[in-house]
Parts: structure tokens; sequence; C-alpha cells
């Protein structure tokens, strides 16, 4: 399968960049092999869907790996079977990041290429049985990268009942139901992931994520602290306390798990907003908005908070800054996401009766969520209704101007 790719991730100081192809040719691989030594150049990669397994090169524990895992986890999947870890010794902390994001396999620097051609060729074999449970994973995941309802739900009835006893895939179907919008069943989902694999505290993130948007902040709160006493130093948990110690109106403990993690990674996507959303409690949108074009990837938590703030200043008769707030969210927003951020785009426009840009938006919301949702077709139903009373009311008073004039004119004339 050489369109997809094994991907080499080294972080060494003293690594192989110049002997990397060498030494993997020796080996079949089933794919053909990339390499890169750096986070950013790996995101790329990944995020061009060509990369099948991932091996990571590092003597200790970066901030760069969750970037490379978590972007692993997003493109292909939580799919321990495709991840891999070469390390002489590797030291706890290391151990701690990577189990997060369920990574199990490890190697010694001397094996590597017999271990990675070995991983690869398994992976390829198992993409390659469209009915087994990793090429049913994966497809899931790639659905959710497109944003496409129909697409995900095909992909999710797909999976069967292998939720029930694999925790990758209640992992990667508790993101597919988010990405719906069935928040109740991506807690379910999330749960029953951890539950399956204890060390696997992505899913217990995302869990606490999901709480803290329904209004369960003690929840959050809770579940957060719990499993940070496994890993403290995990940068993204740092920021996910922030948000829930704001959310519980403790400012200055949120600020200063913001303080903590931000000396540590202060471009991280989380951490800016945690401390966007501290802004935005205290009233600084203006401060808030020069952190917002700084994320990316941003999670259905802080996706919501966005559309609350648009909404509450197209309320407050600011569609304008509305609109503004929605097209930096749209940028920024996950990709299943975006649909969301567009439809509140198009109320806000509404709002200004420029009904004809509400329609485009609406149209747009359609095609980023792959389907044309009852709830889409009452609000275009309302908005056409709109436009034609609107239209009319423009009318009437049109003639009414003109039938003044008139009246005016024969009274200048009489006089």
């Amino acid at each position: 399968m050489k369109d997809k790719k094994c991907l080499l991730v080294d972080f060494r100081k003293a690594g192989f960049k110049d002997t990397w192809q060498e030494q993997s040719d020796q080996h079949n691989f089933a794919t053909t092999v990339a390499y890169a030594n750096s986070a950013k150049e790996a995101e790329s990669l990944l995020g061009a869907g060509e990369i099948l397994t991932i091996v990571i090169f590092a003597q200790e524990y970066i901030p760069e790996i969750n970037k490379v895992l978590a972007a692993f986890q997003k493109n292909v999947g939580c799919i321990n079977e495709f991840q891999a870890i070469v390390c002489n010794d590797p030291h706890p902390k290391l151990l701690a990041a990577v189990f997060e994001f369920g990574v199990e396999q490890f190697c010694r620097e001397n094996e590597w290429t017999t271990m990675a051609a070995s991983m690869s060729r398994k992976a390829v074999a198992s993409i390659s049985d469209p009915d087994s449970a990793l090429a049913k994973i994966v497809g899931l995941v790639r659905s959710i990268r497109r944003g496409k309802h129909e697409s995900i739900i095909m992909a999710q009835d797909a999976l069967g009942n292998l939720k029930e006893f694999d925790f990758r895939a209640a992992f990667t179907n508790g993101i597919a139901a988010e990405a719906l919008g069935d928040y109740r069943s991506a807690i379910q989902n999330f749960k029953l992931a951890h539950s399956l694999n204890s060390k696997f505290n992505s899913a217990a993130s995302c869990e606490a994520e999901i709480l803290l948007l329904m209004g369960q902040n003690d929840k959050a709160l809770a579940l957060l602290k719990k499993i940070e006493a496994q890993n403290p130093p995990n940068i993204n948990r740092m920021a996910a306390l922030a948000t829930a110690y704001s959310e519980n109106g403790k400012v200055g403990k949120a600020a200063e798990y913001v303080k903590k993690a931000s000396s540590a990674e202060p471009k991280n996507s989380k951490v800016l907003e945690a401390e966007a959303q501290i802004l935005i409690t205290a009233g600084k949108i203006d401060e808030a908005f020069k952190l917002i074009d700084q994320m990316s990837d941003v999670g259905p938590y802080f996706a919501q908070k966005l559309n609350e703030l648009g909404i509450r200043l197209s309320k407050a008769g600011k569609a304008g800054s509305a609109l503004e707030v929605y097209k930096k969210a749209h940028n920024v927003v996950r990709e299943d996401l975006k649909h969301k951020i567009t439809l509140n785009a198009a109320l806000a426009y509404r709002r200004l009766k420029s009904y004809d840009m509400a329609l485009k938006y609406l149209q747009r919301a359609e095609l980023e969520c792959g389907d044309s949702l009852d709830r889409l077709n009452k609000i275009r139903q309302t908005i056409l209704a709109e436009r034609e009373k609107h239209t009319l009311e423009l009318k009437n008073m049109a003639t009414n101007i003109e039938s003044k004039n008139l009246v005016d004119r024969d009274a200048k004339k009489v006089s």
C-alpha cells in the first residue's frame, strides 16, 4: 500500500537525518517511509492524510511528543498497534505521556527497523480488510475529519458492538457522537473507553470537556483532578483545569494554572483557550480576540463559548461584532464543528435583515455538515417568510413616500 506511509519522527539531538532512508530500505514496510524531526513537520504530514503508522524517537519527554500523538489520534486514530516509541531507557514522564494516548509499543534503538517494518506490514493488512476492527475505526476517524454527518453515522453503524469491548472503538465513537452533537452518548462512550483502558486518559479528558460544555462544572473538575494525580505535567489538562476553575468562579486558581501551563507551552492552543475564556468572562473581548487567531482545532467546549459570545453580541444589536466573532471562530474550530459556527452567522445576518446572506450561510452550513437537517429547513422557511414580509414592507414604505410626495406637490400647486 504505497499510498500510505510510516512516519519516523526523530526528536533526538543526534538522530539519523541522513541515514533513515538507507536503514529503512533494508526492510519491507509494505508502505513508503517518511521522516520528520520537528512536531510542525510531523503535524503537516499527518494532516495530509497519508500516514498510517508512526515511530517516535525520543530520549525523554518533551511537549512536542504530545502534539504529534494528538495529531495522529485526530488523523488516524487512537490505535496502539500503529504507534511505537523508540527509546533505550524511557523516562517515567515519557511513559506517562504516551500512555495517555494509548501507546504501548516500545523498542530499543538497535531494533527499530525490524519493529517498525513489522508494525507497518500488520497495519496494512489490518486496514486492507474492510471487516477488521481497525479498518472500521480508521474509517470512522476519516468520516469525522470530513465533518459530514451522514458519513459519520454510516461509519458508526459499521462499528457494531465493537465499542463494548474495544476502548479504541468506544473512544472514536465518542468523538463521532460529539461531532453529531449527541453529548450524552459521547460521555457514555468516553466513560466506557476509560473503563476498558484506565491508562487511556484521553477519553477522560474528552469526557471532562463535554461535562464543562453541559454546565456540569463540579463533575468536570473532580474528574480532571482525579486524572491529574496520575500525570501532573500534562499541559492540556492544566489548561482544562484552568477552564474548569474559571467556570466555577475561581478565577485566581484558573489564572495560576494558565500561568503554569503557559510558561511551559505558551502557544499551546488549549492554554490559549483557557486564557481567552478568562478574558471573555472578565469582559475583555478585544484581548481575547487577539488570542483566538493563534488557536487551532478548537474543540466543542470553547467553540460553544464563541457561539454564545456571538449570540450575545447579535442580540444586543451588535451583529457586526458577532459576525467578526464567527469569522474568527470558523477559522480555528475543528472541521466537524464548523457548521455550527456558520449556522449562527446565518442567524446573525437574519437579525441584520440581510436575508440573502443569511440564506447563503445556511446553505454553507448544510454543505459543511453534509446533510439537510430538519432544523435547517425550518430556519430556511422562517428566513424566506421574513424576507418576503420585509420586501413587502419596503414596497409599502416606498408607495407611502411616493403618495406623500404627490400630495405635497398638489398642495404646492393649489397654493
